[in-house]
C-alpha cells in the first residue's frame, strides 16, 4: 500500500518510477534501472534488510550518483543515521511522511546530488 501511495505520488511530481520485487536482486535491478533517486525502506520484511542493501548500495560504485532517501518508521534507527548521513551521503525521511513532504525530500535529495553537495536534510 505505501510502496503504491509513494509512486503515484512522485509520479504526479514527473519522475518515473520503477518498483523492485524480490523476485530479483536488488542491486541487479537497481543497476538495469539507473537509478536518479533510490527510496529505500529500512524494514522490508524480507531476508535481506533495508540496512544492508544501504550498506551494499554505498559500497557499489555504480551508485556513486543515485540519490537515496532512507524512509522508516524506526525511529532509533532514523536518528542513528541522521547522525550518519552526512558520511553515507543520504536523506533520511522517518515516517510518517506525507506525500508531498516525500516530493520535496525526493527533489531536494537530487537537487542536491546534482550540485555535488551533501544531501544531509533536516
Amino acid at each position: 500500500m505505501v510502496r503504491e501511495v509513494f509512486t503515484i505520488a512522485l509520479t504526479a511530481a514527473g519522475c518515473t518510477v520503477s518498483c523492485w520485487t524480490p523476485d530479483e536482486p536488488v542491486l541487479a535491478f537497481l543497476g538495469q534501472a539507473r537509478a536518479d533517486a533510490i527510496l529505500l525502506d529500512l524494514r522490508l520484511g524480507i531476508p535481506q534488510t533495508g540496512e544492508e542493501i544501504l550498506i551494499a548500495l554505498r559500497a557499489d560504485r555504480r551508485f556513486d550518483e543515485s540519490a537515496i532517501v532512507v524512509v522508516t518508521g524506526d525511529l532509533p534507527a532514523a536518528a542513528r543515521l541522521e547522525e550518519e548521513a552526512e558520511a553515507l551521503n543520504i536523506v533520511v525521511a522517518p515516517k510518517p511522511i506525507g506525500t508531498i513532504a516525500l516530493r520535496d525530500v525526493v527533489e531536494r535529495a537530487l537537487a542536491l546530488r546534482s550540485a555535488g553537495l551533501s544531501m544531509t536534510w533536516r
